[in-house]
Order: structure tokens, then C-alpha cells, then sequence
């Protein structure tokens, strides 16, 4: 007799060996899918929750935080559900329902917006594990609960008291850990315990000071860290403590002891390079986004020194270490593609009506729909929702790769833009204006694609939005059906800094030309940067500026035009009256 409850629970095992394996994304995918099918079709409870579970740990991992979010959510429901079923009295239902509130709020603090959301589930977290007296659960909610409330406006008090909590807790036990079979561990990880949770904890206290202002006790703080990193071998972590010290000193204004710690940082990120990677491998990054950001730091380090050295004034060292900062930005640019969006990936990303029969496994999503044939490893999930399910994930995938390139992009304008303001203030004007044209077809290049690419896909959403209800959903449901609203919050917020970039970019090269003496180049510039700025401030700056330049080649009708504008500007955003020094 087949044992298709044997089946499942292999499918999940499989699913989780792949993953271990690294590489065999795919594989793992698949068989996670099956595991939560088929345990659908035999309304296995605990199976569908373990299942997932597992897709959730798995898109998480990726950081494709909206498909990690809808498993997780459904996750929390199958929680409540047996909690219900059961009397609600079982412990094992409280941990499995602490443990959805730790990965609900988890991913909702790594989407970014919503930190409310994400303490509310943090609290609840912390409610239960105290409950369940579970003090590795009871630190880790605490470490979260300072995360997410860092980050909103006026609660640095309670997050540094949280801080100090965990700081405390680190040192009580072990790290918890949950059975369930054919279930992965947790997104985020073990946050760690001993030494290992204090070192955490102590890098989260520093950064809870750093942003009051407490700079002195900021540094202090990162001093005891380094002291345990260093008796823990932790080359990594010693490197990420030098770069936070570098950022508080930067913070402080002390930016010649911020280059000296930027510079450890770099020595020791060089020296832990295999570390490096063995930490990002094990999914490190996940446990905390403080750590994750010095971790990643590779790119954002010539920058911090080059600031620094630019704030001393030498602008020599400051362009050597933009220069490499380009470099290293442009590397990564080229690493990444501008993805598109095909009329045929369309239609079927967002086609309601797609009832065919034959719907069957696909190789690239790893999703199942209906079959014709009544084999014993046939899904009885109707065909609508795995379809669903495999739009969704070609959206998220699709807008994943939109976000990626465009990161990537505004990071190798602003290296342009520092090698091209470097060059400006080191009097070279003409390399200056050579590195801002190379930002100018930077963004000219990346702009118009990215727009015509999100406009695609926002239409064919509220198309399905518009056939959605029509089909008798609620409002919410065609709103959240195939939505990834933290990554498509995060590409506007790119796009927009990219189009001010681009009006920008003329200003910035007007400059170039009005310090060389090219009136003329220079008045066609800011004439540019006029017709396309909507800052008042900013067009008040530029009509002096044309002013002058109209003055200089002996337009003095115009120049009078151009300071008579100046004048209405000023009166508009309250400015006096005032000679504005180039």
C-alpha cells in the first residue's frame, strides 16, 4: 500500500538535503512544493504547516521577503488553526505560534516601512517564549524587538532597554531549537548565545547610542565588543567593529580617527575573506540588518574614506579611494542586467482566464498545476492557485532583478558623482566634466527602460486588481494577489533619486564650465537644469549663477532677468537678499 503521508514527509526531507547542499536551489523548490501538496491533498495539518514553513525559510534566505511573507502568514494560520482544534492548551502549539510571530515579524522589519507591524509580532514573541520560559526564544525576541524599534522615530530609549535585555539574556543557556520534522530551522537563525549573543548584543547597544549622540559611550561599547571578538577569533566581526567605530567617529566629526578605523576595517576584511564567505553561506547576513550593512561594507568603504579624507581636505587620497569605489560599483553594474518584462511573460503573469488542463510542472518555477492523469503523485490543488502562485513568483523575481540592477546603478552614479566633485575641487575641470557626462549617460541609459519596465507591470496589476474583483474577491485580496509592495515601494524610491540625479547632473557640469570661464557653455547648462528643476532653493542658486554669466559675456539685459528672478525666488522661500559665493 503507498504511503503518501511517507511521501510527503520524504518530499520535505529531499527538499531540505538540496538546499544543505547549496547550488540545488531548484531541486529544494520542488520538492518542498510537492511535500506541501501532498499533504494538502491528505489535509495533514502539521504537514501543510511544516511545508510551509520550509517555502518560507526558503524565499527568506533569498530575501524575497513578499513570497517569505505569504507562506509565513499562512504558517501563523495553521498555527492558530491546531491551537484552536487542540484546546489551545498545548505548549507545542504556543512555541509553533511564538515561532510565527518571530519569522512574521522578521520579515516584515527586513521589508523595511512597516516597524510597528513588526514589534507588535516581536511582542507577541516575547509574550509567549516568557510563557513557555524559554529564554533563547526570550533573547532573541528582545535582540529583534531593539532592531525594529531603532527604527522608529523617538524609541531609542526603549530599544537601547531592549538592547540590554538581550545583553543580559545572552548569557542564560543555550540556543532553542524546534522538532517538527521535514521543517528547516528558523529564517533569521540562532541569534546566539555566550559570548556569541553578548557580541551581538554589545554591536546593537553601540549603534542604539550612536544614533542619540552618545558618542564617547558608542565607543566604549565597541571597545568590549572587540575585546570578546577578538577572544572568540571572530576576523569578521573584528572588521565590522572597526567600521561601526569609524562610523561613530564620522558621526562625531572626528574624521581623521574614522579614516584610521576605515582603514582596519579594510585590513581586516582583506585577512577574513574565507570567513567572509563561510558567514554569508550560513545565512549570517539574516540575523540582524546592523550586522548585515558592516558585513556588506565592500562597497560603501572607499566611499566612507574618501569622505573622510575629503572633509580634511585631501582631495588626492579622497579621489584615489573613489576611484576605487567607481571601480568596484561598475564591476557590480556589469554583474547585473536590467531585466524585461515580455508581452508573453505578461499575459501569463497576470492572466486570470488560463484554465488549461494540461497545466503541468514547470522547470523554471518550480510549480505545479493541474494534471490530466491520475498518477499518485498528482496535486489535488486546483489549477487556479497554482497558477497563481507561479505568477507571483515570476513577478517577485522579475521586480527582485529590476531592484538589483538599479542599486547597482545608483551606486556607480554616486562613485561618478564623487570622482567628478573631487576632481571639481581639486581644480580640474575638465576631468570633472568628463566623469559628470559619464553619470549623465549613466542615467540615460537606466531610466527610460526602468520606467517603461515598472509601468508595465503596474498596469498589468490593476488589470488583475480590476479582474480580481470582478470574479467576486474582496478589495484586499485583488490588492495583496500578486503585489510586492516593500520592492516596489523601494524601485520608486530609486527611480525618483535617479531623475533628481539627472536634472541635477546639468547644475553640476554648469559649474565646471562657469569655474573654467566657458560663459557660454556654462549659461546652456544651467538654462538645461531650469527647464527641468522643480526646487525653488536650488533654481534661486542657478539664476544668480546665470546672472552672472549672462554679466560676464556682456548680456546685460539677460543677466538683469535672471536677478530679477533670483529676487522673486528668494521672496518665495523666505530667503534675504545675499551675494551667493560660487
Amino acid at each position: 500500500m503507498h504511503d503518501r503521508g511517507a511521501e510527503a514527509t520524504t518530499h520535505g526531507n529531499l527538499g531540505l538535503a538540496y538546499q544543505a547542499l547549496g547550488g540545488r536551489d531548484q531541486q529544494a523548490l520542488t520538492h518542498f512544493h510537492l511535500h506541501l501538496g501532498i499533504a494538502e491533498e491528505m489535509k495533514d495539518a502539521t504537514g501543510e504547516a511544516n511545508a510551509l514553513l520550509n517555502l518560507g525559510n526558503y524565499h527568506c534566505a533569498r530575501r524575497q521577503w513578499d513570497l517569505a511573507l505569504g507562506f509565513y502568514e499562512r504558517y501563523a494560520e495553521k498555527t492558530r488553526t491546531r491551537g484552536t482544534q487542540g484546546g489551545g492548551g498545548g505548549g507545542g502549539d504556543k512555541e509553533a505560534e511564538a515561532k510565527a510571530n518571530h519569522l512574521l515579524g522578521w520579515t516584515v522589519y527586513s521589508m523595511g516601512g512597516d516597524y510597528e507591524r513588526a514589534v507588535a509580532h516581536f511582542e507577541a514573541d516575547l509574550a509567549l517564549s516568557k510563557e513557555l520560559q524559554d529564554r533563547p526564544s526570550i533573547g532573541r525576541a528582545y535582540c529583534h524587538l531593539a532592531l525594529a524599534k531603532m527604527e522608529l522615530p523617538g524609541r531609542l530609549e526603549e530599544a537601547l532597554e531592549a538592547a540590554k535585555y538581550y545583553l543580559c539574556a545572552a548569557g542564560e543557556g543555550g540556543t532553542s531549537s524546534s522538532g517538527g520534522g521535514a521543517s528547516s530551522s528558523t529564517a533569521s537563525g540562532s541569534i546566539g548565545s555566550g559570548s556569541s549573543g553578548k557580541l551581538r548584543a554589545l554591536g546593537i547597544i553601540a549603534e542604539v547610542l550612536r544614533r542619540q549622540g552618545k558618542w564617547a559611550e558608542a565607543m566604549r561599547t565597541l571597545e568590549k565588543q572587540l575585546t570578546v571578538a577578538r577572544s572568540l577569533g571572530e576576523l569578521a566581526a573584528e572588521a565590522a567593529i572597526f567600521g561601526a567605530m569609524g562610523s561613530v567617529q564620522r558621526s562625531a566629526g572626528a574624521f581623521e580617527e574614522a579614516a584610521r578605523h576605515y582603514k582596519q576595517e579594510l585590513i581586516f576584511r582583506q585577512g577574513a575573506a574565507d570567513l567572509q564567505a563561510e558567514i554569508a553561506a550560513l545565512g549570517e547576513y539574516l540575523l540582524d540588518l546592523l550586522f548585515f550593512h558592516h558585513l556588506t561594507l565592500n562597497f560603501s568603504l572607499p566611499e566612507n574614506l574618501g569622505d573622510c579624507y575629503g572633509k580634511q581636505g585631501n582631495h588626492t587620497l579622497a579621489l584615489k579611494c573613489f576611484l576605487e569605489q567607481l571601480e568596484r560599483c561598475e564591476q557590480r553594474q556589469s554583474a547585473t542586467a536590467l531585466p524585461k518584462l515580455s508581452s508573453s511573460m505578461a499575459e501569463g503573469l497576470f492572466s486570470e482566464n488560463n484554465n488549461d488542463s494540461n497545466d503541468h510542472y514547470d522547470a523554471d518555477t518550480g510549480y505545479y498545476g493541474r494534471r490530466t492523469t491520475g498518477t499518485s503523485s498528482s496535486l489535488s490543488s486546483s489549477s487556479s492557485s497554482s497558477s497563481l502562485s507561479r505568477r507571483r513568483h515570476q513577478l517577485s523575481r522579475h521586480l527582485d532583478a529590476l531592484r538589483e540592477h538599479l542599486e547597482a546603478c545608483q551606486q556607480a552614479v554616486r562613485a561618478a558623482h564623487n570622482v567628478a566633485s573631487t576632481r571639481f575641487h581639486m581644480s580640474q575641470y575638465e576631468e570633472a566634466i568628463g566623469f559628470y557626462e559619464k553619470e549623465a549617460r549613466m542615467l540615460e541609459a537606466v531610466i527610460p527602460l526602468a520606467e517603461a519596465s515598472i509601468a508595465g507591470v503596474q498596469q498589468k496589476q490593476s488589470l488583475s486588481s480590476d479582474n480580481s474583483l470582478q470574479d467576486g474577491q474582496t478589495s484586499a485580496q485583488a490588492t495583496t494577489a500578486f503585489t510586492s509592495t516593500s520592492t516596489l515601494t523601494a524601485i520608486s524610491s530609486i527611480l525618483e533619486d535617479l531623475r533628481l540625479k539627472r536634472v541635477a547632473v546639468a547644475r553640476w557640469i554648469g559649474d565646471c564650465h562657469f569655474a573654467r570661464a566657458a560663459y557660454s557653455e556654462a549659461i546652456r547648462q544651467y538654462l538645461a537644469f531650469l527647464a527641468a528643476s522643480s526646487s525653488l532653493m536650488e533654481q534661486e542658486q542657478v539664476h544668480c549663477l546665470l546672472g552672472k554669466c549672462y554679466q560676464l559675456v556682456g548680456s546685460l539685459a539677460q543677466a538683469l532677468v535672471s536677478y530679477e528672478k533670483r529676487l522673486v525666488l528668494a521672496h518665495e522661500i523666505g530667503k534675504d537678499w545675499e551675494a551667493f559665493e560660487f
